[in-house]
């Protein structure tokens, strides 16, 4: 089982992420915001996600991914994110050999 904790990584870097214009799109046509189709994205590829909060209102807005899906297009287009240009942190490379 793969497993995300912290799958933003800080307040400082989901931030960052949840403002790209293609999220917040892709957000609005569901209804939802970016940072719940990122969840709803990693769940949809079998990835067990513990989104790192303390704010009530993000853990009530993160219980909310299960109520829509994303589509084929939706997925293909975070699927082909070039590599170099994903977020990446503390320089961990899980299927690299140490």
């Amino acid at each position: 089982v793969v497993t995300a904790y912290g799958s933003m990584g800080s307040a400082g870097s989901a931030a960052q992420m949840v403002t790209q214009d293609e999220l917040q799109e892709m957000g609005r046509a569901h209804g939802k915001t970016a940072g719940q189709v990122l969840l709803r994205w990693a769940v949809q590829r079998n990835v067990s996600v513990i989104p790192g909060t303390s704010n009530p209102k993000h853990m009530a807005e993160n219980l909310r991914i299960f109520d829509f899906s994303l589509n084929a297009q939706d997925m293909e287009m975070l699927d082909s994110i070039p590599s170099d240009q994903r977020f990446l942190h503390f320089d961990h490379w899980p299927d690299k050999a140490a």
